[in-house]
């Protein structure tokens, strides 16, 4: 009797020290979630997640987004290897702080979608994007109406096949908000995404959609961070970039000067270049996104260089900087000249400032026409 008393209360101890392990590690995680929450918030680091069944076509759509063939090193992987239980964090690039996040497909059907998104760490994503690339089963939908519950941004694409017809995609569109309406549920914002080809289909729609919902910066850091495939991105780009060429216009000696033991203020021609080697580069007219997209459309690279007319397209340098900077500043009438889009609009501005705000965004325009030039020469007619 002794020793089964003593057993119950040994086995007794064991599942309260299990219990008060798992309780400590749900803890840990809690913490930890909320520390990892703050710092993106902190740092406005951009955070997407897409989940669903993973394979070829949702890979695929990771690696374009980041602008990287799936060949490339650093690229989501879409083989047959075992698929992993949590999430997987794909920085871009260029951009760590644009991060796109691999979620696992629901488990099984009758799955707890509260438990799922607990586990995947919801808290952490500024926008929830889940992909289809095949039929949609009802854990899907399970997953649609629990992140609609929590009011986090959600979109939902559905992945093409390579040569799909627009027809199918538009009937698989069609049978998608219908299993929702059938489920008495409200369909979310549907989206037709190639995963081999952005500019096709509704991925800029998606980005449209997207700008409703992110903050300004997080949206800006997005669209900057994604590789030139179309007009409109290039776009929607050059507004992401304007924040940034009038910070730039303003801290680059642009304030009037302080004088300080007969010593002035003059222009930072380093600032200036940085920026606008990062514009050249988002605009995808960088040596490496030229010879990217040379291979991707089997052409030779010097083909797509001839579509380019501007200087600064072939090289940001701090002495083009600097002759850019002088022409403008020799347009006596331009450099005493209002700007209208400027915060102090009526007001007399610090033609240093309007110098190099004008230059910077003369520059920026001649990159996003050349970009189109070069797009159009890429993927005229072949769409």
């Amino acid at each position: 009797r002794f020793r089964f008393v003593f057993s119950c209360a040994m086995t007794e101890t064991s599942k309260k020290k299990k219990k008060l392990k798992n309780a400590t590690e749900a803890l840990d995680k809690s913490q930890l979630d909320a520390k990892e929450v703050i710092a993106d918030l902190v740092s406005n680091t951009t955070n997407i997640a897409v989940a669903g069944e993973r394979g070829r076509a949702k890979s695929s759509f990771i690696n374009a987004v980041r602008g990287l063939r799936d060949d490339e090193e650093g690229a989501a992987p879409g083989g047959q290897e075992e698929p992993a239980a949590e999430p997987t964090k794909y920085p871009n690039p260029k951009y760590p702080d644009v991060r796109i996040w691999d979620l696992p497909a629901p488990p099984a059907p009758d799955f707890d979608p509260e438990e799922y998104l607990e586990d995947m760490r919801l808290g952490r994503y500024c926008s929830f994007i889940i992909a289809a690339s095949e039929t949609i089963d009802h854990s899907y939908y399970t997953l649609s109406a629990a992140v609609m519950a929590t009011n986090k941004p959600l979109y939902f694409i559905i992945l093409a096949s390579p040569g799909e017809s627009p027809e199918c995609l538009q009937e698989r569109k069609r049978r998608s908000v219908e299993g929702f309406k059938t489920r008495g549920m409200e369909a979310p914002r549907l989206f037709l995404v190639s995963s081999w080809a952005l500019r096709r289909l509704e991925f800029v729609d998606l980005l449209q959609a997207l700008q409703t919902d992110l903050s300004e910066m997080k949206m800006n850091k997005l669209l900057i961070s994604l590789p030139a495939f179309a007009a409109p991105v290039l776009r929607m780009k050059s507004k992401a970039f304007r924040n940034d060429i009038m910070r730039e216009a303003h801290t680059s000696g642009g304030m009037p000067a302080v004088p300080f033991l007969g010593v002035g203020s003059k222009p930072d021609l380093r600032g200036l270049e940085t920026l606008l080697t990062r514009i050249q580069e988002s605009f995808g007219l960088d040596h490496a996104s030229l010879e990217r997209l040379a291979k991707q459309v089997d052409q030779p690279v010097e083909q797509l260089r001839a579509a380019l007319s501007s200087e600064i397209s072939s090289e940001v340098s701090r002495s083009l900087v600097k002759k850019l900077l002088a022409q403008v500043k020799s347009q006596d009438s331009a450099a005493a000249r209002v700007l209208d889009s400027s915060p102090a609009g009526g007001k007399k501005v610090n033609k240093r400032f309007s110098a190099k705000y004008r230059m910077l965004k003369s520059a920026m325009d001649e990159l996003e026409k050349d970009a189109e030039a070069v797009l159009e020469k890429a993927w005229g007619g072949k769409d």
